[in-house]
């Protein structure tokens, strides 16, 4: 079966997609994201091996402590690392949001508490643990930064393209008064 396309009908695949505005990425912040997600992958894996290997110790307040903070870190990284792919290759500030409150008030606390629990027990998880903290620290400055070069930009371009409102534009619609609506003339009961 063939589909032909007629050229005043052709069709728009972005039809139905969302508003996506595209912007310059970050090179340096893309790097970073894509080691951590190897990273993060890397440090998921062996802690679950670790809970894994410690079974016996997770039956106490504890051990569910541990466990529920290990799927609260693990949870709360992917989308940190969604939240941070979307900012650096969207303009999403839904996502400079998510990014912003999810990294310090879910995410470092249960890191930090996964990296007190493991400190006697094996030197990966502490290595992999700090490799982790290190890179959420760089990736977090490295968005801020941008964060304010972007908005200082956009300063900077509204101080050179200044628009007064007493100026008219040439897109500006008039105003209703100035052209009155075309009246009706009353309508005469003959009919009736």
């Amino acid at each position: 079966m063939r589909i032909y396309v007629t050229p005043g009908r052709q069709r728009n695949l972005y039809m139905y997609s969302s508003n996506v505005k595209p912007h310059r990425a970050n090179l340096l912040l893309q790097i970073m994201l894509q080691s951590n997600v190897y990273t993060s992958i890397l440090w998921t894996v062996s802690y679950l091996g670790y809970l894994l290997l410690n079974l016996h110790d997770l039956w106490n307040y504890e051990g569910l402590a541990t466990f529920l903070a290990f799927v609260l870190a693990g949870c709360s990284e992917a989308a940190r690392l969604y939240a941070g792919y979307t900012v650096n290759l969207c303009d999403g500030i839904a996502s400079m949001w998510l990014l912003l409150t999810l990294t310090p008030f879910v995410l470092l606390p249960s890191l930090l508490y996964l990296r007190l629990v493991s400190r006697t027990q094996t030197l990966f998880l502490q290595y992999m643990s700090d490799v982790l903290f290190v890179l959420i620290g760089l990736e977090a400055l490295v968005v801020l930064l941008r964060y304010a070069c972007l908005r200082s930009k956009k300063r900077q371009e509204s101080l050179k393209n200044p628009v007064f409102p007493s100026t008219p534009s040439p897109n500006r619609v008039p105003h209703r008064a100035a052209h009155p609506r075309p009246t009706r003339p009353l309508r005469t009961n003959k009919s009736w």
